[in-house]
């Protein structure tokens, strides 16, 4: 479920999909609404592919802005290698680094993901979620999803640039 309402003055969350969302999707059901509520603009920014992305988020009915896949921006430059049986390759640096360049150039405040790999190359700052523990973890500080959506959005908005 999209929305199009966009505050002037918001901050903008961007959120991964695959062990994320998909983990916990009652949780940040919770969370993006929150967030929305709230007036920010909510990227769901993950690997892909957006078909079905998108329809896992309208099937479960969590709000978003904005849905940006790494596949698509890599087809979209003409930098994936498709094979026969559906695989397809992409250099892992370029995809390793994608979210964080479209985080700095979308200026997106915080962004959640369960991939160490791709914090390395933040400028943005980059909340760590553990699926085991439903823990987000940033700046060395460790917030439980038990508390429940709207205490981990007040808790992770204090590091939102």
């Amino acid at each position: 479920m999209k929305t199009s309402e966009t505050a002037t003055n918001c901050r903008r969350i961007g959120v991964d999909f695959h062990g994320v969302i998909n983990h916990d999707p009652l949780f940040f059901r919770a969370f993006c609404a929150h967030a929305l509520q709230n007036g920010d603009e909510l990227f769901i920014i993950s690997g892909g592919p957006r078909e079905y992305i998108a329809r896992y988020l309208s099937e479960n009915k969590i709000p978003y802005t904005h849905l940006w896949c790494i596949l698509d921006e890599c087809i979209r430059r003409d930098i994936v290698t498709f094979y026969p049986d559906g695989s397809f390759f992409v250099d892992h640096t370029i995809w390793n680094e994608a979210k964080g360049i479209y985080c700095h150039q979308n200026k997106i405040g915080l962004h959640i993901d369960d991939s160490e790999i791709y914090g390395l190359s933040f400028t943005t700052p980059f909340c760590l979620y553990q699926t085991r523990s439903r823990e987000f973890i940033i700046e060395h500080h460790h917030i439980s999803a038990e508390q429940g959506a709207d205490k981990v959005y007040a808790d992770l908005i204090k590091y939102c640039r």
